[in-house]
C-alpha cells in the first residue's frame, strides 16, 4: 500500500499542476460574472497604481491674426494607488482519507487521492466565486466593504475618485408618475459620468421589490406584456436562476435574487426597493490579479486563481490551499447611478 507522501509525490499534485486543474473547473453561476462586466488585468505586485487624466475639450475663442493665441491647458493627472486583497481558503486531506481507497475501475491509490483533492478543490474554488462575485456586486455599489473578520477595511469609490453618488427615484407608488421621464433622468445622469468615454447600453439591477412594482406600474405594465409576448416564441435565456429581465426605455432592467451566504446577502449592497444602473460595454470594471504569496510566483503575472499542497511536519495529512488575489474596482464610480421605487 502506497504511503502518504507516495501519492503526493507525482507532478500531478505540485503547485503548476493542481492551479491548472483548479482553473478548469467551471465558475459558480453568478449574475454579475455572467454580464461580463469586469475585465481581468494581471499584474506582478500586490499594489496597484491607477492614473487619472481629465482632458476637457473647450471651445477656443477667435484671436487677431499675426498676434498670439489663447495658451492651452495641459489636461490636470491624478494618481491613486490601491492595495490587491488577498482571498484564501485552506483546507487538508488525511491519510485515513486515502488510505485503502481507489478510484472506482483502478487499482491505483494514487488515482484515489487525485479524486479527493479534485472533489476539495471543486468546493473551494465555488467559495471563492461566490466570495468574488460578492466584491463585484460591492464595487458596482461604489463602496466595497469585506466580509466579515477581514483584514481590509472599507474602501469607498467615490472618495477615492473625489465623486459623490447619484441618486434617482423613480416615485412608482404614484400611478401617475413618469416614469419614462424619469427614467431618462438616469440616462443622462450617466452620459454626464462617462463624458466623452463611449459605452453601448444601460443595465439596472433591481431587487425583487423594485423590479416587480415597475412591471406593476400603469404606464409600464404594457410594456413588458408586450415584451413578454415577443419572446413567446424565442423564450430569454436567464442569466441565474430566479430573475426575469425585459428592456424599457433603453435601459436592460434585471431582477436580481439577493441570496443569503454566510451572514451576508450575495449582493449586499443592495437593499429592498433598491436597484444600481450603470454602463455597460464600456472599459471601466476592473479586476486586477495579484501574484500568489508563494515562491513559484514571485514576481509573475497574477492568476485567477492558485492552488498548491504539501505534506504536513507529522507526515500525518497533506495541507491544501486555494487562494485569489483580486481587486474589483469600478473607475468611473460617478456613473453607478442609485434608483430607489419610491423615495
Amino acid at each position: 500500500m502506497a504511503t502518504l507522501t507516495d501519492v503526493f509525490t507525482p507532478d500531478g499534485f505540485n503547485a503548476y499542476s493542481l492551479t491548472a486543474a483548479i482553473q478548469r473547473f467551471p465558475n459558480a453561476p453568478t449574475l454579475i460574472g455572467g454580464l461580463g462586466l469586469f475585465r481581468e488585468i494581471p499584474v506582478n505586485t500586490t499594489n496597484i497604481v491607477i492614473e487619472e487624466q481629465n482632458g476637457m475639450l473647450t471651445l477656443v475663442p477667435t484671436t487677431k491674426r499675426g498676434g498670439p493665441g489663447i495658451p492651452s491647458q495641459d489636461p490636470k493627472r491624478v494618481v491613486r494607488a490601491f492595495k490587491v486583497p488577498h482571498i484564501q481558503l485552506d483546507d487538508s486531506v488525511q491519510a485515513d482519507d486515502i488510505l485503502n481507497v481507489r478510484a472506482f475501475g483502478s487499482s491505483d491509490p494514487m488515482s484515489g487521492a487525485a479524486e479527493i483533492v479534485s472533489r476539495k478543490l471543486e468546493v473551494m474554488r465555488r467559495s471563492i466565486d461566490v466570495t468574488d462575485e460578492w466584491l463585484r456586486s460591492q464595487a458596482m455599489n461604489g463602496i466595497v466593504t469585506y466580509p466579515t473578520n477581514s483584514v481590509d477595511g472599507t474602501l469607498n469609490l467615490f472618495t477615492e475618485f473625489g465623486t459623490t453618488l447619484q441618486t434617482v427615484a423613480l416615485l412608482l407608488s404614484t400611478s401617475t408618475t413618469d416614469v419614462a421621464g424619469l427614467v431618462a433622468t438616469i440616462r443622462d445622469a450617466i452620459a454626464t459620468a462617462m463624458g466623452s468615454t463611449p459605452y453601448t447600453g444601460i443595465t439596472c439591477l433591481c431587487s425583487h421589490l423594485l423590479f416587480r412594482t415597475l412591471i406593476a406600474h400603469p404606464l409600464v405594465r404594457t410594456f413588458y406584456a408586450d415584451y413578454q409576448k415577443m419572446y413567446a416564441l424565442n423564450p430569454v435565456t436567464y442569466l441565474a436562476q430566479n430573475t426575469r429581465e425585459f428592456v424599457w426605455e433603453n435601459v436592460r432592467w434585471i431582477e436580481c435574487s439577493n441570496a443569503p451566504v454566510s451572514d451576508k446577502y450575495l449582493y449586499g449592497g443592495l437593499a429592498d426597493g433598491e436597484g444600481t444602473a450603470f454602463p455597460t460595454g464600456c472599459d471601466i470594471y476592473h479586476s486586477y490579479l495579484a501574484p500568489a504569496d508563494i515562491v513559484e510566483a514571485a514576481g509573475t503575472l497574477g492568476q485567477p486563481i492558485y492552488a498548491r499542497q504539501w505534506l504536513t511536519p507529522d507526515g500525518k495529512a497533506a495541507q491544501l490551499e486555494v487562494q485569489r488575489n483580486v481587486l474589483n474596482i469600478c473607475t468611473r464610480p460617478r456613473a453607478l447611478v442609485h434608483v430607489d421605487y419610491n423615495t
